[in-house]
């Protein structure tokens, strides 16, 4: 694998950090103003495990395996976005892009991203 491949790893282990610190502060931006206990545990709990994983590709970004429960995990928060999003509309009964479509398309961006990973380290 050439440097330039291992750069393009690196950041993009980064773009997955940053990606679940954004995760968290949602959860506890969610706790914070709406009281929301759920989505503290669901943000903090989905935040600490990318954040783990993006750790360890940083350190072997030549793990098949980590890229792959990241995009486990955020193949679920796609999955539970969009479902929340398209089945439950806001109190006012209408459908809010934000912030589950929001998380949605960003989830949805991310794990194009962690693809690439993965066909970067298997050519």
């Amino acid at each position: 694998m050439a440097s330039t491949d291992e750069d393009a790893l690196v950041t993009l282990s980064i773009i997955c950090i940053i990606y679940s610190i954004l995760i968290g502060a949602g959860g506890f931006y969610a706790y914070k103003f709406k009281e929301s206990k759920a989505s503290l545990a669901a943000g903090g709990s989905a935040s600490i495990c990318l954040l783990v994983t993006s750790l360890v590709t940083i350190f072997l970004p030549k793990r098949v395996e980590a890229w792959g429960v990241l995009a486990v995990i955020t193949l679920g928060l796609i999955v539970f976005a969009g479902v929340r999003w398209r089945m439950f509309p806001g109190d006012d009964g209408q459908r809010k892009f934000m912030p589950m479509g929001m998380l949605a398309v960003v989830s949805t961006v991310v794990l194009l991203l962690e693809l690439i990973a993965l066909i970067i380290i298997s050519t």
